[in-house]
């Protein structure tokens, strides 16, 4: 059964779609923003079998948000991906990963399951929300709003700051998989 919150993110993403038809590779980090988000929530709320071992559900969460962080960072082109995308995955994925070490070292959880799940839907939405943003940013700036010296000339000064090269070397880490 979907709550509430899982169609509000799927109301976000269908939103965040829309605005960036003029940011086709937004669309790559919507998808797998959703990919991600999919396969923890599956995880969690499917039935795990007796018989067999199988992972806890922080755990499969760290991987799905530590993998598409580590796609994000050697994917990335642009200053708002970095921004917008890998920084708040980073947390998503910290997050995971102190609630799943926390419980591997024999502990309660660090954050109770509710907050845990609310923190995690909250980045997620902030992440669509800021893809958005930089969609509707750059829907404003082709339709040559920017030549008038009105809200329109600061909204494409920042989807001209968003859309240029990032400044994160790609180098700084080497992350071998």
């Amino acid at each position: 059964m979907l709550g509430w919150y899982h169609i509000a993110l799927a109301i976000l993403a269908g939103l965040a779609l829309v605005l960036t038809s003029r940011t086709p590779r937004a669309w790559v980090w919507i998808g797998a923003l959703a990919t991600s988000y999919v396969v923890s929530v599956l995880y969690v709320h499917f039935p795990k079998p007796v018989a067999f071992w199988s992972p806890m559900p922080p755990a499969v969460t760290f991987l799905c948000d530590a993998s598409l962080a580590m796609f994000i960072h050697r994917l990335h082109r642009e200053r708002w991906e970095w921004w917008c995308l890998f920084v708040p995955v980073i947390a998503m994925s910290m997050a995971s990963f102190v609630q799943t070490l926390s419980i591997l070292v024999g502990y309660p959880p660090v954050v109770p399951v509710v907050y845990y799940a609310s923190l995690l839907e909250a980045i997620n939405a902030i992440c669509l929300l800021l893809i958005g943003g930089v969609g509707a940013a750059d829907l404003i700036s082709h339709g040559r709003f920017h030549s008038s010296r009105h809200h329109g000339y600061g909204l494409a000064a920042v989807a001209h700051a968003a859309r240029c090269k990032t400044t994160a070397s790609k180098d700084r880490w080497r992350w071998h998989v």
